[in-house]
């Protein structure tokens, strides 16, 4: 997939190339915003200010203009944070915040492993030249997506989710 791709073959603004690279920094300072504070307060960990709505709408139009690059094929997420123990097959959910994954699923299994996401992807953006962690082959998507769980199984400790996007 990344063959031929530049950061230019994005045809993105400057500003918009700056959002969506400064998000994959995982230390994107954005009004005085931490990266830190973003997902927890979409997610509900935090309290929700203006300056995550504000960059919520800022870091999803970048990704929407960013249109010739959607991802549809298998991505990973590992997480050791969320509520997915309920989670069974012909559930829907829907991720609030933005979600990375990765091309690599050893390389998501560092972010975490109580969690293995295996996706089916509709319109995550492959973000890698542009990224600024260009080892984490990311896979970005915007807020407010469902998904389908198609099936569940653990590992060991990791429960295992296969879904995809709605």
């Amino acid at each position: 997939m990344s063959a031929g791709l530049t950061p230019c073959s994005y045809k993105l603004n400057l500003d918009d190339n700056s959002i969506i690279t400064g998000y994959s920094s995982r230390e994107v300072i954005y009004n005085n915003l931490k990266f830190s504070d973003i997902n927890a307060s979409l997610d509900g960990r935090r309290n929700l200010s203006n300056e995550v709505i504000e960059y919520k709408i800022v870091l999803d139009s970048s990704l929407e203009k960013a249109k010739t690059h959607p991802y549809n094929q298998e991505v990973y997420r590992g997480t050791d944070f969320g509520d997915y123990d309920n989670l069974n097959t012909g559930d829907f959910f829907t991720e609030n915040k933005f979600l990375s994954t990765s091309l690599n699923k050893e390389k998501a299994l560092e972010y975490g492993n109580n969690y293995l996401f295996i996706i089916k992807s509709k319109t995550g953006k492959f973000i890698k030249p542009i990224s600024l962690i260009k080892a984490d082959e990311e896979v970005l998507f915007g807020t407010n997506k469902t998904f389908k769980i198609l099936n569940t199984k653990f590992e060991g400790k990791t429960k295992i989710i296969y879904c995809e996007e709605i």
